[in-house]
Formats: structure tokens, sequence, C-alpha cells
């Protein structure tokens, strides 16, 4: 026995042994137990829906149902609390939009860690109308009369049109541009 333990080869397959027992109980033991965070969730009232991609050159947003949102929200506590109201994006993609009432589905970027539950409205209402130009001649109304000494000049307008761009629906209302000076 003592021939055995005096082997410089037996010496160390033992010492390569007790290696590999050490080796494989550190690493395939390796659960790291994770701290488990209470799930909770939250309610954000009045959320603003911010509308993009509208060729505004061609067209104008006139009617929007809302323009704001509730969300629920879940996830963990703590980051539940370190959030504010303005970390939370609602968008409403106008750029397949078509001229007139369309119903669009709302999108919702929410911080990592945070998970939507339900977005209440979901979808809104939109109105969208030609952006139209027209130009009118302008005229200035006078009223009263001027005081002792002083005597009615004539009028000159410069420019005499203005262009005025509106919704369709608007510019069709649109009599005439005028000004008064009393």
């Amino acid at each position: 026995m003592n021939k055995w333990i005096n082997n410089n080869n037996i010496s160390k397959v033992l010492a390569l042994a007790v290696s590999i027992l050490l080796w494989s109980m550190v690493h395939l033991n390796d659960v790291t137990p994770t701290p488990t965070a209470k799930i909770d969730s939250r309610i954000i009232d009045n959320v603003k829906v911010q509308a993009f991609g509208l060729d505004e050159k061609k067209y104008i947003l006139s009617a929007m149902d809302t323009d704001q949102v509730q969300l629920e929200v879940k996830g963990k506590k703590s980051d539940l609390l370190s959030m504010y109201s303005e970390d939370y994006k609602v968008r409403l993609d106008l750029s397949k939009a078509k001229v007139g009432t369309s119903t669009l589905p709302l999108t919702v970027d929410v911080p990592s860690g945070i998970e939507v539950v339900n977005v209440q409205p979901s979808t809104v209402t939109v109105n969208i109308e030609k952006r139209d130009t027209s130009s009118f001649p302008v005229s200035i109304v006078t009223s009263g009369e001027p005081a002792a000494g002083y005597q009615r000049g004539s009028i000159t307008m410069e420019p005499a049109t203005v262009s005025v761009t509106l919704p369709e629906s608007d510019l069709k209302r649109v009599d005439k541009i005028q000004g008064s000076v009393s």
C-alpha cells in the first residue's frame, strides 16, 4: 500500500479524480437562486395618443374621437413605481390612412420589464381631409366717423389677395377675407 501512495502516477490520477469531482459539484449544480419579485399591475390614465405618419402637406387630421387612453400594465412592483406616465407611449400610425373616416389600431411602447395587459380604447376613429388652398381678395370695412379735424383717407390693400389653406370642408365655408377699422 505504501508503494501505491509513493507512486507519482497514482498521486496524479487521484488528484485528477478529485479535481473532476469538485468541478462537477460546482458547475453541474449551477442553479442560481433568483429572488422572486412580486408581479403587480397598475392602471395609467390619460396617456396621450401621438399621431404620426400623415403627409401634412397634402392632408389634415380634422377629427380624432379620443386623444387619451387608459393603459393597464404589469411588471415588477419596483419597475412600475419607478416609471412615470410619460414613459408610456401610445402611437397612432396615419401613414396608411385614407381620406375620410377610418378606424385605426393603437400601438403601445412601454419600458423594458413592463407588459401591456389592456389598452382602453385600443382603436381610434379619425377623419382625414385633403388640404386645399384658395386665394381671396381682401377688403376693409370702416365704421364710425373721424374725429373733428380729421377726414377719412383712401384705403389701399397690400397684398390685394391672400391665400388660405384649410381642409376642403372648411374652405367651402370661406366667402371673403375682411378686416374692420373703427
